[in-house]
């Protein structure tokens, strides 16, 4: 088979990529390992008609190419919750007692004073850069990018309750502990915010209407024909007349170019010949991922917090149907970091970690009539064509491989979230599929 593109992986970046390729003229194949469009978005739908996230989420009021996508496809986005440090948290503290955080830090001068430095000292670093996505070119980027979230939390003397919260706060947005977390890149997610602000006022986080699934399905369907499931790629060849990539059923593709819309995991699993030399080489080989495990519980009542954030293994529970009606809800047990591999491999059977699970939160807030009988849980990490949640930029990484990731490799384009500015999110994968796309366009 002859195009001029071949796309290997069909998530949101694959999609949007493929999509913009095909409108400007180009022949595209698009090669997917499942057997469904959306990637490390999915979305779960209950006989009774609620969804949940079990992957990608959110979609902030800022995320305009994701948007745009939505108004192209007459899909909308339900609820305007504050961002995540702002609402009214419960915490459960030493003693197991759940209580609103505001009684835990709004009186507690010492946290809000350790909040206010930390944020500080990331806003420093975050205006010193010349735009959200060149981080690497900020004034003093290698000695920052040297530097853990852990070491900045040690230099500020950050401890207590806010350093239990900021713990808590990277393991569920980056999935990853602080130690493996570079300041450079966390200032550059600050830079990102501060943009995203300048440019909409006052950010709100959304989901959509159905679940995020409906977009991935709608631009799958756009594509047609074009798009073939159940063809995972293991080689993909540099040949003087262009590249060959070839599927796991014998299907071969010959192309002009190649778009890896794949997370790095599953990457490193494929035979690329020759291999990836250089920045480029050791950026794909050594990049960080994190590791997260979300568990479904449906309940009788809705929990009385809009969020709790647990010294317990369960982390970050929240109701993940709080824009849906009824009485009862789904609860998102939300674990990242080390605590998704401890628990993944504690009870890699489903339906044990979902019991498991059911009992801790149980204990935890009791009364809620809990269903673990009907709830599931989803590791991204232990899946092959995953192999974690999303990337993690370890201290020195940022300017080691930063900017090699995001330029070509000859005819070789990767793209996805860990290629884009708006990192670790939906917007960051469409975002980097639109980059991408015009690149090869414009060739």
């Amino acid at each position: 088979m002859r195009t001029d593109v071949v796309v290997v992986g069909a998530g949101m970046a694959g999609l949007t990529c493929a999509l913009d390729l095909r409108e400007g003229g180009v022949d595209v194949v698009v090669l997917e390992a499942g057997h469904r469009p959306g990637g490390r978005v999915r979305t779960h739908v209950f006989p009774d008609g609620r969804w949940v996230e079990t992957g990608g989420e959110w979609i902030d009021t800022a995320h305009t190419n994701v948007h745009a996508l939505l108004d192209r496809f007459g899909l909308r986005t339900v609820g305007d919750a504050e961002p995540w440090w702002e609402r009214e948290a419960g915490w459960v503290d030493q003693q197991g007692l759940l209580r609103p955080s505001v009684y835990a830090w709004g009186g507690d001068e010492q946290a809000r004073a350790d909040f206010a430095s930390y944020d500080l000292a990331l806003t420093v670093v975050a205006e010193a850069m010349p735009e959200p996505g060149r981080p690497d070119e900020h004034p003093d980027a290698a000695s920052i990018d040297g530097r853990s979230a852990a070491q900045l939390f040690d230099e500020l003397d950050l401890g207590g309750f806010a350093r239990f919260f900021l713990t808590r706060a990277i393991e569920f947005e980056y999935t990853c502990r602080p130690d493996e977390m570079s300041v450079l890149f966390l200032a550059q997610q600050r830079a990102v915010e501060l943009d995203a602000e300048a440019r909409s006022g006052d950010v709100r986080s959304q989901r959509v209407v159905g679940g995020l699934s409906r977009l991935a399905q709608a631009l799958a369907d756009e594509l047609g024909d074009a798009l073939r499931f159940s063809e995972a790629v293991v080689r993909i060849e540099h040949r003087e007349d262009g590249l060959r990539a070839t599927a796991d059923t014998g299907t071969v593709v010959e192309a002009e170019h190649a778009v890896i819309a794949l997370p790095l995991p599953p990457l490193r699993q494929l035979a690329v010949l020759p291999v990836f030399e250089g920045a480029f080489g050791r950026g794909v080989a050594e990049l960080g991922y994190g590791a997260v495990t979300k568990t479904f519980l449906p309940a009788e009542a809705r929990p009385r917090f809009p969020w709790a954030v647990t010294d317990r293994v369960l982390q970050r529970v929240y109701d993940a149907t709080e824009d849906q009606p009824g009485e009862g809800c789904v609860i998102d047990v939300y674990v990242g970091g080390d605590g998704a591999r401890d628990l993944d491999q504690d009870h890699p059977d489903e339906t044990d970690r979902v019991h498991s699970v059911a009992k801790e939160l149980d204990e935890m807030a009791p009364g809620l009539g809990l269903s673990p009988e009907h709830g599931f849980s989803r590791s991204w990490t232990t899946h092959p064509h995953f192999g974690g949640s999303f990337s993690v930029w370890h201290p020195g990484q940022v300017t080691a491989y930063w900017r090699a990731l995001r330029e070509p490799y000859d005819r070789i384009h990767l793209t996805g979230e860990h290629v884009a500015t708006v990192c670790g999110y939906v917007e960051g994968a469409v975002e980097s599929g639109h980059r991408v796309a015009a690149r090869i366009i414009t060739a």
